[in-house]
């Protein structure tokens, strides 16, 4: 038996553009959500692509931009929720791309990702125990 009490991260990056980059993230999200997991995609593209894959239930006010730069850390008013069960995103709301220039001037910044971890905690938003 195995059992998972933390959440795990899965990270899709690449500096170049046009690799799939959220088209993958977008079906390994929807593939481990009807799997029964809850999953938080965070759309952290200029282009936001990734907000764009699936209809919204509901639309957070803010996205990653207030979360980051404002530290809204209150899931209603970041995490927007997809149509399909346990599928929520954070979304991307950085057109001008001056978040890579605020987290770059701020000393905390390259910590405040890893100060933030306790919001997938919190409330289980996106949080699953496996047992197997």
């Amino acid at each position: 038996m195995y059992s998972l009490k933390k959440p795990f991260i899965l990270t899709v990056m690449s500096t170049k553009g046009g690799v799939t980059k959220s088209t993958n993230v977008a079906n390994i999200a929807a593939f481990v959500a009807a799997s029964g997991l809850n999953v938080l995609m965070i759309d952290t593209d200029v282009q936001p692509t990734l907000s764009s894959y699936y209809p919204l239930n509901y639309e957070a006010p803010h996205g990653l931009f207030e979360f980051l730069v404002n530290q809204q850390t209150s899931p209603e008013m970041i995490i927007s929720k997809m149509i399909f069960e346990r599928l929520d995103i954070i979304q991307s709301n950085d057109p001008r791309d001056s978040l890579s220039d605020n987290l770059r001037a701020d000393p905390a910044g390259a910590l405040r990702l890893k100060k933030h971890h306790s919001l997938c905690t919190r409330k289980n938003q996106c949080r699953d125990e496996i047992t197997r």
